[in-house]
């Protein structure tokens, strides 16, 4: 007799079937890791660049007309509102956004707390946010 029996037929395509649902399975957890990676990459670029934003003001000393504006999600100077700056990271979100201003006390100098969150969605759906803070000390 030449040739498979229906029963080696049918084992060979469970196995080729099994192989091929955890190689797919694979594939998929592979890009969904990609996309995150992706989006946590752009929210890490967009914070720091709206980080070095805030840096410029606050050496400039210019950090009480520091504004967020969250409709339009622009971080901008009351004084130039017309040089505001805006995210350019697609889905990319300001969750959160604080400008504390601390005078000097006995035994620290004055300065400033900024702190932001962002937030994004990854192509699975999933929720990411990294918050970002800096810390301005006022030149005595």
């Amino acid at each position: 007799m030449k040739g498979f029996t229906l029963i080696e037929m049918l084992v060979y395509l469970g196995l080729v079937t099994l192989i091929m649902a955890g190689v797919t399975g694979a594939a998929l957890s592979i890009r969904e890791s990609n996309g995150r990676d992706a989006v946590r990459a752009l929210i890490a670029e967009e914070g720091l660049f709206l980080l070095a934003k805030i840096d410029q003001a606050l050496e400039e000393g210019k950090e009480e007309t520091l504004v967020w504006d969250a409709k339009e999600e622009t971080l901008s100077r009351m004084s130039d509102p017309g040089e505001a700056v805006r995210l350019n990271g697609g889905n990319v979100r300001v969750s959160a956004f604080s400008l504390e201003m601390i005078p000097a006390a006995l035994n620290a100098p004055a300065h400033t707390n900024a702190a932001l969150t962002l937030a994004a969605t990854s192509s699975s759906g999933a929720l990411l946010r990294q918050q970002f803070t800096t810390t301005y000390y006022a030149k005595p």
